[in-house]
């Protein structure tokens, strides 16, 4: 086995990373976290870099994936990946569940949009009940 550092899990964000890492180095298991900063510093990049990244050595794959399974850690290891293997990952990710909280965000994005567009239409009945209630309300007090 060679030393070379493979990706054993990503986070989206640092406090997760270090936790992990720590586990990994309480376990005697050299670990190493990469894009830290640069998600950190620039989180719009997040995306683009992957992520942060906690890596081990090739060596010590196998336990490190065992330990943060063991504590509920999400691993994702990514090992000499080929182009079929990209290709299927690709495949899978479309059958993907959505989780609750991107599913709550695409409905409000979509109810923004809607409501962005649908304002001009639904103004002048707005503008309309609000006239007719003032005037109720002034005659009352007249």
């Amino acid at each position: 086995m060679s030393n070379q550092l493979v990706t054993v899990a990503t986070f989206p964000n640092s406090l997760e990373a270090s936790l992990a890492k720590q586990t990994l180095e309480a376990e005697n298991i050299p670990a190493f976290v990469m894009d830290d900063e640069t998600v950190t510093t620039a989180w719009h990049l997040s995306i683009a870099v992957g992520w942060i990244k906690l890596k081990v050595p090739q060596s010590h794959l196998e336990e490190g994936i065992d330990i943060l399974t063991a504590y509920n850690f999400e691993v994702n290891p990514v090992v000499n990946q080929t182009e079929a293997d990209i290709n299927s990952a690709e495949t899978e990710s479309e059958n993907e569940i959505i989780p609750k909280g991107d599913r709550i965000l695409n409905q409000a994005f979509k109810v923004a949009v809607i409501g962005l567009f649908g304002f001009p239409f639904f103004s002048p009945a707005i503008i309309l009940i609000i006239f007719v209630s003032l005037s109720s309300i002034y005659r009352i007090t007249n």
